[in-house]
């Protein structure tokens, strides 16, 4: 993308902004896991995030029911073993 930078005349072109992972190992771990929760609840689980906080797993989100909050956290479990998780998604 470029631009024309109007005082001097000049083109300037802006480069995109692209998240780097800090650690791409976490990274890899948290998409596991996520694919693991989505999977096993058949995607019942809204507005689903998995965070990764020292050796803490966190499982963020929303599903109808305390037995797709069960799931969820099994498959959690399964995917990231010797994790401590945190099952913090909402039933509602």
């Amino acid at each position: 993308m470029q631009e024309m930078d109007s005082a001097n005349g000049v083109r300037i072109q802006r480069l995109s902004r692209r998240r780097v992972p800090a650690n791409p190992q976490l990274e890899v771990l948290m998409v596991r896991v996520q694919r693991a929760v989505r999977h096993r609840t058949e995607d019942r689980v809204r507005n689903l995030q998995v965070l990764v906080q020292e050796n803490t797993l966190i499982l963020r989100g929303r599903c109808a029911t305390y037995y797709c909050k069960q799931l969820a956290q099994a498959a959690a479990m399964e995917a990231a073993p010797g994790f401590e998780l945190h099952n913090e998604i909402e039933v509602w």
